[in-house]
């Protein structure tokens, strides 16, 4: 192989191998994304929010979201 090719080669390997040890990591990242913005009113357990809406009459699920306000307080410890 050419040294061009084995470069592209080295480089492949390690940003596959980047990538798969990095997995769960980014998984957890979006997971926790996803619940700090409420996306899909995931801060409720799909069953519980179905059994709540199923009930006669519905109940609400309410979410009363302090997590932005830890988030901006890590944020500027970070800072800090």
């Amino acid at each position: 192989m050419s040294k061009e090719q084995d470069i592209l080669t080295l480089a492949i390997d390690r940003f596959k191998n980047a990538r798969d040890s990095d997995s769960s990591e980014r998984q957890a990242a979006d997971q926790d994304k996803s619940f700090a913005i409420n996306d899909n009113e995931s801060q409720w357990p799909s069953e519980m929010r179905q059994s709540r809406i199923g009930d006669s009459p519905p109940r609400p699920c309410i979410v009363l979201n302090k997590i932005p306000e830890k988030i901006d307080q890590v944020e500027g410890e970070f800072r800090n």
